[in-house]
C-alpha cells in the first residue's frame, strides 16, 4: 500500500520524513507560524489532481474554541475545482451542523509556490494560509493551515482521505506527526463518521474517539447551545462570531424593531441569530410593532402579508416586497389580530363589559378596567411546532 510519501513503504515509516522537514518546531521551540518559509509542500506538487472530493478524517489545533466544543462536530466533505480565475482554487464544504445540511464555499489564492495557497476575508480581518505537506492524490492528504484574526494565531493540521473510512495506520501516523509538532495530544481529534446525521459502518475504535471539529476557517462548525432568556438575547448587538465564513442570518434591531440580515462567520456568536425573518420576528418583537407604518419595502418580490393599521383599528392585508420591512407584518389575519388585538363590535363591548366601563368593579369606585395587550409573546420553537400564545392582560387603571 502506497505510504504518506506515495512509496511502497509504510506510511508510519514515512511520516518521519515529513516530520524531518518540520523538526525545526520541536529542536527550536519556535511555533511553526513564525516560520513561514521553512515549510516545506509536497515535492513536484500537481493541483489538478487535488481537485474532486476529500473527506474530513482528523485533524490536530491549537484553536482552543475547537478543542472545547469538540463534541458537537462531525466529519464533513470538502470538494476542490478549479476558480474563477486562474490564480484561484474554488472550495466547497459540506457538513451537518445542529442536523443542518450546510455548505461554504469560497476562493483560495494561488501563490508562487505550486501547493501554498492563501485566503482572506476584509470584513473581520481573518488571514489563512494553507500548505499541502503531503498527498499521494488518490488516498489521503495532510494540509497544515495557519490562521492570523483578532483573537491571535492559530495553527491547524488537517488529514484527509478520498474515502470516509482511511486506513488506521494512516491515523495512527498523522496522530504522531501531530504530536511531535507541539499539538497536545488532546487537541488531536478523529472525526465521528456520519452522512446526514445516521451512522456509517466504522470500527468500534474508531466511534469511540473524540468528534473532531472542521478546519480553522471554514465556518461550518456548529453554535454551541444557547441557554438563556430568548427576550434578552433579543436586546443583543449583531455578532458575526470569530470564524470567517459567509453564513445568510437575521438578528433583531431593538432600535428599527425590525429583523435585519447579517453575515455570520458560522460559530459562536449570540442568540440573536435567526435563519429567517419569520422565526426572528415571531422571537422578538414586542406590542409596539403594531403601531409601526405598514412598509412594503425596497424590493420586488412581493408577498401577502398582514399588518395593523392603527387609524382603522384592524388587521389588513398587504404586499411585502421580501426585504427591510418592520416589525408589523404578520403571516396570517389569525396572527395579527391575536398579536396586536381586535377591538370587539360595540354591542358586543357594551354587554360584556357594561360593568367594567361604569367605573364599578371588585377592587373598588373611580377605577375602570382597560384592555391592554400583552407585551410580547412565547417564542416559537426553532422546530416551528410553536404557536402564538398572545393573550389579553387586564390591567388595573385610574379614570
Amino acid at each position: 500500500m502506497p505510504g504518506l510519501s506515495g512509496t511502497l513503504n509504510p506510511p508510519a515509516t514515512m511520516f518521519w520524513s515529513l516530520l524531518s522537514l518540520l523538526v525545526f518546531t520541536v529542536v527550536s521551540g519556535t511555533p511553526i507560524g513564525d516560520q513561514d518559509e521553512d515549510i516545506q509542500v509536497q515535492e513536484n506538487f500537481e493541483a489538478e489532481r487535488m481537485f474532486g472530493k476529500w473527506y474530513d478524517i482528523a485533524i490536530g489545533t491549537t484553536c482552543i474554541w475547537m478543542k472545547n466544543y469538540k463534541e458537537k462536530f462531525s466529519m464533513g466533505t470538502l470538494v476542490l475545482g478549479p476558480g474563477p480565475s486562474i490564480d484561484q482554487i474554488s472550495t466547497a464544504s459540506t457538513r451537518l451542523r445542529q442536523g443542518d445540511c450546510t455548505h461554504i464555499s469560497g476562493e483560495y489564492q494561488k501563490t508562487s509556490t505550486p501547493g501554498k495557497y492563501t485566503y482572506y476575508n476584509p470584513k473581520w480581518d481573518v488571514s489563512i494560509r494553507s500548505y499541502v505537506l503531503r498527498t499521494n492524490y488518490e488516498e489521503y492528504a495532510v494540509v497544515l493551515m495557519k490562521k492570523k484574526s483578532s483573537f491571535g494565531p492559530s495553527t491547524t493540521l488537517k488529514l484527509y482521505g478520498r474515502s470516509p473510512d482511511l486506513r488506521e495506520d494512516l491515523i495512527e501516523a498523522f496522530q504522531q506527526l501531530a504530536l511531535e509538532m507541539g499539538i497536545p495530544a488532546d487537541s488531536i481529534f478523529i472525526l465521528a463518521n456520519r452522512v446526514m446525521g445516521e451512522q456509517l459502518s466504522t470500527p468500534l475504535q474508531r466511534a469511540r474517539r473524540a468528534v473532531l471539529p472542521p478546519e480553522e476557517g471554514s465556518a461550518a462548525g456548529p453554535l454551541p447551545p444557547y441557554i438563556g432568556n430568548k427576550e434578552d438575547s433579543c436586546r443583543l448587538s449583531r455578532d458575526p462570531g470569530p470564524c470567517s465564513g459567509m453564513l445568510s442570518r437575521f438578528f433583531y434591531n431593538s432600535s428599527s424593531m425590525a429583523c435585519e440580515t447579517f453575515l455570520y462567520g458560522g460559530c459562536l456568536g449570540n442568540g440573536n441569530n435567526f435563519y429567517s425573518e419569520k422565526e426572528c420576528l415571531q422571537a422578538c418583537r414586542t406590542e409596539a410593532a403594531c403601531r409601526l407604518p405598514i412598509t412594503q419595502g425596497p424590493c420586488q418580490k412581493l408577498v401577502t402579508r398582514w399588518a395593523f393599521d392603527a387609524a382603522q383599528g384592524k388587521c389588513i392585508m398587504f404586499s411585502y416586497g421580501g426585504c427591510k420591512g418592520n416589525g408589523n407584518q404578520f403571516y396570517s389575519e389569525k396572527e395579527c389580530k391575536e398579536y396586536c388585538g381586535a377591538p370587539p363590535l360595540a354591542d358586543e363591548w357594551t354587554s360584556r363589559f357594561s360593568g367594567a366601563w361604569q367605573g364599578k368593579s371588585s377592587h373598588g369606585e373611580g377605577q375602570a378596567l382597560k384592555p391592554q395587550p400583552a407585551l410580547g409573546k412565547p417564542a416559537p420553537s426553532r422546530a416551528g411546532n410553536g404557536g402564538l400564545a398572545c393573550s389579553h392582560e387586564w390591567q388595573m387603571e385610574p379614570e
